[in-house]
């Protein structure tokens, strides 16, 4: 199995928001595609609020992870944490989420 990493694009939106309203779902959290799209646009468009990368398996995106930069003193300047983590429930123990996690830099 060939996991791969893609920064995501503007053009990737409309997959991403399928993938989170699977997402929020799971949680029966609220989701309003035009305040993500909103929101997925202007992250996407702003390197220095973090990274989206869309998880693929060979040719087909199985889900996203968000990493969103911050800054904090204790750890000496710009800090990450991971915001959302998705995988589609076909793709899920498989591995690929372990992979994710290994993932240093695309």
């Amino acid at each position: 199995m060939e996991i791969s990493f893609k920064n995501a694009q503007s053009e990737d939106i409309p997959q991403i928001l399928e993938m989170m309203s699977e997402f929020y779902a799971i949680d029966h959290y609220s989701f309003d595609a035009a305040i993500n799209e909103k929101n997925l646009t202007e992250f996407i468009n702003n390197p220095t609020l973090g990274r989206l990368y869309l998880i693929r398996e060979e040719a087909t995106t199985v889900g996203y992870i968000v990493l969103t930069f911050g800054f904090s003193f204790e750890y000496g300047g710009r800090d990450a944490f991971i915001d959302e983590f998705f995988l589609k429930a076909t793709h899920r123990r498989k591995g690929i989420g372990t992979q994710t996690m290994e993932l240093r830099a695309c």
